[in-house]
């Protein structure tokens, strides 16, 4: 995830990667429909899961990863770096402290820390880590 982070941002185009304590809570931050094995998948996701299915992020080639990462919306593993959704709209139902001036990315990282650690990377080439609602690290 970390040298991953890194490409993202120097291409500047921004991601999120949220690791999860517990599998378990995938649907509490993830909407319906954005999980690898959800029911209303679109066909052309389901064919896409098929060829995720069974990769770590870790096993992925970088560039991969990088392409997967890049979509709109979050990566979301399991502790053992199984990819459990991508591209995913994160409805966090335990939203944390917000200031409200952060950007959706900021919000949906944010939010997501509830449940594990969120990594957010800036289109503008910064990366912050987030835990339990809170900022963590900044690089």
């Amino acid at each position: 995830i970390y040298r991953t982070s890194l490409d993202i941002s120097f291409r500047r185009s921004g991601g999120l990667f949220v690791i999860l304590h517990n599998r378990k809570d995938l649907h509490e931050i993830v909407r319906e429909g954005d999980a690898i094995r959800d029911q209303s998948r679109s066909r052309t996701d389901v064919d896409f899961d098929e060829v995720i299915r069974g990769h770590k992020m870790q096993s992925l080639p970088r560039a991969v990863a990088v392409e997967l990462a890049s979509l709109d919306g979050a990566v979301v593993l399991a502790n053992s770096g199984e990819i459990l959704a991508y591209g995913a709209v994160l409805q966090p139902r335990k939203r944390g402290k917000l200031k409200g001036s952060e950007g959706s990315r900021t919000k949906a990282a944010i939010g997501a820390s509830n449940y594990g650690l969120a990594v957010k990377i800036s289109s503008d080439g910064d990366m912050t880590i987030y835990f339990a609602g809170q900022e963590f690290f900044n690089i």
